[in-house]
């Protein structure tokens, strides 16, 4: 009988398939570089390929939920990326970290030495500090600075390890920060706090030994008003000085009355970036007078 010969389509479809099963052999050869033998089920994707192919989707999806797949994946590309041994002990990830805590380290330098600036425009400041517990149960000291140049600042310049818990150690810690910082602490006219016992001075010191070296504003003006009113040949010199068209007197100010403390600020000083009203000439010329 005369073999019937194949026609041009038939050819290229064998050529096709005999192609396809050399790529898959390839392909799975190389994770196979990586790992253990193969079974006998992983034999087609392991050596010589795919031979049946009338339940190659069956075959590929039992193969890649096979452990000996999963394993020469993980091989392959730990080799790619080159995750090994030698490579994670002389790759910079050994020293990144210290990297990074330099970029950290210049842009903190960089923040504190604007914020210096800042409060050295502005003339005076307030400090607040406090404590909490981070996760390791160490006590945290955060140091704020409040100051006033156009706007209103509140900036944190200092988290520090506490090292003890009386009244001078917080004394001395914010002395020592705003040293580094070159912030004259005679300019600071306030602190602010938690009332709790060592920062009110009731055991060893406490943080109002801050502002010590700082005159109290509140009381002078406090002192200012009561040397005036207590006089009635002060307070006609007053009457005749003052240009006030309302005749405004100077505010005493009451120790339990917080409201009275800006009321007498404003009164001599006027508004922020508005002191048309402000009695801080007057008194000027009736305290020379006196």
């Amino acid at each position: 009988m005369e073999r019937k010969r194949k026609g041009g389509a038939e050819r290229e479809r064998i050529k096709r398939k005999k192609a396809l099963a050399a790529d898959a052999a390839s392909c799975c050869k190389i994770p196979a570089m990586f790992a253990s033998k193969g079974t006998g089920s992983d034999s087609a994707f392991v050596k010589g390929g795919m031979q049946a192919w009338k339940h190659a989707h069956q075959r590929v999806q039992e193969h890649e939920r096979s452990s000996i797949h999963r394993e020469s994946a993980e091989a392959f590309f730990l080799r790619v990326n080159k995750a090994d041994i030698h490579t994670l002990l002389t790759d910079k990830q050994m020293t990144i970290h210290r990297d990074q805590e330099h970029v950290s380290d210049c842009i903190e330098k960089k923040k504190k030495q604007t914020i210096a600036v800042e409060v050295r425009k502005a003339g005076m400041f307030s400090i607040q500090i406090d404590t909490t517990q981070d996760l390791t149960s160490k006590d945290q000291c955060a140091v704020v600075l409040r100051y006033v140049t156009d706007v209103v600042h509140e900036k944190l310049i200092a988290v520090i390890d506490c090292e003890s818990s009386t009244g001078q150690y917080f004394v001395e810690l914010v002395k020592q920060t705003l040293e580094k910082m070159d912030i004259d602490i005679k300019k600071c006219i306030g602190n602010a706090t938690d009332e709790a016992a060592n920062m009110q001075g009731q055991y060893k010191a406490d943080t109002t030994g801050v502002v010590v070296a700082s005159e109290s504003l509140f009381s002078l003006l406090n002192d200012i008003a009561v040397f005036i009113r207590d006089s009635y040949k002060r307070l006609k010199l007053w009457e005749e000085n003052s240009e006030d068209k309302r005749h405004r007197r100077l505010g005493v100010i009451g120790e339990t009355r917080w409201w009275a403390k800006d009321e007498a600020l404003r009164k001599v000083f006027g508004r922020f970036a508005k002191p048309d009203n402000a009695l801080y000439t007057d008194l000027v010329i009736t305290m020379e007078k006196i």
